[in-house]
């Protein structure tokens, strides 16, 4: 059973498809365009400025920091966009960076938010009776069960379904924030694939072991789309997080969760 054992990995060879090796070039090229154009700005301003006051120091001086900060920003460019192969070292140094703004994201987002958590535990235990959170067990990276906390939405007598509050979480995705506290302890992340339920999983392992390599997200390529999948076949869901996946960077990481707010703001739960 999955939920007692991890899963056992067996992935397929690396993906030899010229693509990819086209995308990254083309990030590359893209980032060295930009690199020049601000050289030869930076550079002639610089100069300009160092025969005007005729301090040969301050120019040089400037030309070189320029230059500095400039090589700093094309690195940040390109190791953002450009998707690098699981075995490398460049890869596994974003994996930390992902990590390390999870950590720090998610700890002040639970600061900041403890307020309105108390609020809305407050409505819900005087709207009902049970508790405020339920968790369901879920399959994390590598097949690793563990327990996805929710803000509970719904009464718990069967048959009577959402309680006012939970109907008002839901529409917001407001029921998701306790995830937060997956994310700070390692379980997941705030982006990724979403969160595999352990029977259903057992149906299609075989497609999604790739997709269990990565930790489960609050936020992913699929709560993004919500209207564009509800209709559609679970393997066009599995298709989408696959190339998420396989092309994750961390500029994509950062459209999601800009999208994820906008979302939020708009009042349209990006949850699954």
């Amino acid at each position: 059973m999955i939920m007692m054992n991890r899963i056992n990995f067996h992935l397929s060879k690396k993906n030899n498809d010229p693509n990819i090796y086209e995308g990254r070039t083309s990030n590359f090229i893209k980032g060295l365009e930009v690199f020049t154009v601000l050289v030869i700005l930076g550079s002639a301003f610089i100069v300009l400025l160092g025969l005007l006051t005729d301090t040969k120091s301050i120019q040089m001086t400037g030309l070189l920091s320029y230059l500095t900060i400039i090589l700093l920003l094309l690195g940040f460019y390109t190791g953002a966009t450009t998707r690098t192969e699981k075995t490398s070292v460049i890869y596994n140094l974003k994996q930390y960076i992902k990590r390390l703004a999870d950590i720090v994201l998610a700890f002040l987002m639970l600061q900041l938010l403890s307020p309105v958590l108390l609020l809305i535990a407050i409505v819900i235990k005087r709207e009902s009776s049970g508790p405020v959170f339920y968790y369901g067990m879920r399959v994390g990276q590598f097949g690793k069960p563990f327990r996805m906390l929710r803000i509970r939405t719904m009464y718990e007598e069967p048959g009577v379904g959402l309680t006012k509050t939970g109907k008002f979480l839901r529409e917001t995705g407001m029921n998701e924030l306790p995830q937060l506290w997956n994310v700070l302890v390692g379980e997941m992340s705030l982006v990724g694939p979403s969160p595999r339920d352990s029977e259903i999983l057992e149906k299609t392992l075989d497609a999604e072991r790739k997709i269990l390599t990565v930790k489960p997200g609050i936020t992913g390529p699929l709560q993004i789309k919500k209207d564009w999948w509800k209709d559609r076949a679970i393997e066009d869901a599995i298709a989408v997080e696959l190339s998420y996946v396989e092309n994750w960077s961390l500029s994509l990481d950062l459209r999601i969760l800009i999208k994820t707010i906008i979302l939020a703001l708009h009042g349209k739960s990006p949850s699954c």
